[in-house]
């Protein structure tokens, strides 16, 4: 099986688990992203779905959650939009992640009230390994949708950084109705 149809398949795995998600707690909202702009077969690695929070975590194949050197998660938190912007949201999560990570640094490349993009890089952590991840958080109309990609890694190399923000950027809400 080549790899693009690969990729395709594991993006209809996740819409397809999105859509399960989706009936059991009665929203019909998902994100589609494209996986072909990756030469790597993902894996769903691990899920989790409650009326607060689902969360879908993808790993490169021969990887595992538990020991993973890149990995995708997709995060969705229902009603959310309802309390708080993109932009509040994001800021929240980055202030935390600088109380448990002092020497964390961040850039930004997208910053608006309903869509979000920023980078962040951990190195010399005493409690975790060197990463850098890309966040894109996006507000659709029934919550928050989170994704991330990260690499243990000190730095993702200009080509990395410039592939994987393609990649959050191919998000696109769609609604199952």
């Amino acid at each position: 099986m080549n790899k693009i149809l690969i990729s395709v398949i594991a993006m209809f795995i996740a819409a397809g688990l999105s859509q399960q998600a989706v009936s059991a707690g009665e929203w019909t909202e998902s994100i589609k992203l494209n996986f072909a702009l990756d030469d790597k077969q993902w894996d769903l690695g691990w899920s989790n779905k409650s009326e607060e929070i689902y969360i879908l975590e993808f790993v490169p194949k021969g990887q595992n959650v538990e020991n993973w050197k890149e990995l995708i998660t997709f995060e969705f938190y229902p009603g959310l939009q309802k309390k708080i912007n993109c932009s509040q949201f994001a800021n929240g999560f980055l202030h935390r992640l600088k109380a448990n990570e002092p020497n964390v640094k961040v850039s930004s490349y997208l910053d608006k009230p309903d869509n979000v993009i920023v980078e962040w890089v951990l190195n010399g952590s005493p409690k975790h390994a060197d990463q850098d991840e890309l966040d894109r958080f996006i507000f659709g109309k029934q919550g928050l949708h989170m994704v991330h990609y990260v690499k243990k890694t000190k730095s993702l190399t200009p080509a990395e950084r410039t592939k994987w923000l393609k990649f959050l950027e191919s998000a696109t809400l769609i609604d199952g109705k």
